[in-house]
């Protein structure tokens, strides 16, 4: 009884802190509107909902949730990501590196206060 006790602790250690520790290497990129990101691509991880609202200029809107099922869409580029919170940019580079891509930085949402208002240019 103490075995399956213990194995369900590990369990659920093991899965919070894969999502809480930090992805290796991935470090945080100003998004200004001026800057640009030639030979790489910008991947918004944020749900439809919230990135409909508040958009980055020329990303790929690409929620976390179908990553795993749309990663293959993405350009063969090094990514840029753009995510809610830390958790969610953690999650998003682990799978983007699993599946071959080079994950090099991220901007936390709403960050950029002067960034314009154009949609998400998935798939252009």
């Amino acid at each position: 009884m103490m075995v399956v006790i213990s194995v369900l602790i590990m369990s659920a250690l093991y899965h919070t802190l894969y999502r809480i520790w930090p992805a290796r290497s991935v470090y945080k990129v100003p998004m200004t509107p001026r800057q640009s990101f030639t030979g790489r691509a910008v991947v918004d991880t944020r749900d439809y909902q919230i990135s409909y609202k508040d958009p980055y200029p020329q990303a790929y809107c690409l929620p976390l949730a179908y990553l795993k099922r749309h990663a293959g869409e993405l350009p063969d580029q090094p990514l840029l990501l753009v995510s809610t919170n830390e958790i969610e940019k953690n999650m998003a580079a682990k799978v983007l590196r699993k599946k071959g891509f080079t994950v090099e930085g991220y901007a936390l949402a709403g960050e950029c206060e002067e960034c314009p208002k154009v949609p998400c240019m998935a798939g252009s």
